[in-house]
């Protein structure tokens, strides 16, 4: 890696110090809403928790985006020999672009209601799940450091846990939408909030 990026992985570790005081309150409330919807509303209901939360995302975030590029965990286009820096300015862009859409899908597609609590527990659920997978994907990459396996193992590792967490996302974000709405509405909303956006992403990794 570069210069610049050990910087930034350093500035990551730093910030992920940071993070440690709040996830102590975050992370037994996240794992419940792992298991049950219900917890997940509980959560967003929470203010504190749900600011908690929000702040740690900004904290993971940047460990998160060094660790998708050092791994290239996201397929691309680019030369396995290309530098660090090109992988995560190309992973940081297609993340951007995902979340971009995905928060224009929600304020022109999602449920019109006056109540915050519906529409945070609707656009806001998937925060919880990221700080999650940033957590799994800690304690695995830690586990697997005695091992010494090749790059392209923990870039497959990584992959898995991010497919699982997405999956498990999906589903309670269905439940959640169910439990405020009819099936049909709930559908259509769960195609427009969430697949809509991963239909974009997958299209976009496709071709790019």
């Amino acid at each position: 890696m570069g210069v610049w990026m050990w910087i930034l992985c350093g500035l990551g570790v730093l910030l992920l110090l940071f993070a440690i005081p709040l996830l102590v309150d975050v992370l037994p409330a996240s794992v419940g809403g792992l298991l049950r919807s219900k917890e997940l509303i509980h959560f967003e209901n929470t203010m504190s928790l749900s600011r908690e939360r929000d702040l740690s995302v900004l904290f993971l975030m940047p460990l998160f985006l060094v660790a998708l590029a050092y791994y290239r965990v996201l397929p691309s286009r680019l030369p396995a020999e290309g530098s660090v820096e090109a992988s995560f300015g190309w992973t940081a862009l297609f993340l951007l672009a995902y979340f971009v859409f995905r928060n224009l899908c929600f304020r022109l597609l999602g449920p019109k209601t006056d109540d915050m609590r519906i529409r945070q527990v609707t656009g806001r659920s998937i925060f919880t799940f990221f700080v999650l997978l940033c957590m799994l994907m800690l304690l695995t990459y830690v586990a697997m450091l005695p091992f010494r396996l090749p790059d392209a193992s923990v870039t497959l590792v990584f992959r898995r846990e991010i497919e699982a967490m997405y999956l498990i996302f999906l589903l309670r974000k269905f439940q959640i939408l169910r439990m405020y709405h009819s099936i049909p509405k709930a559908v259509g909303f769960f195609f427009s909030l969430e697949m809509l956006p991963t239909l974009l992403f997958a299209a976009l990794l496709f071709f790019f």
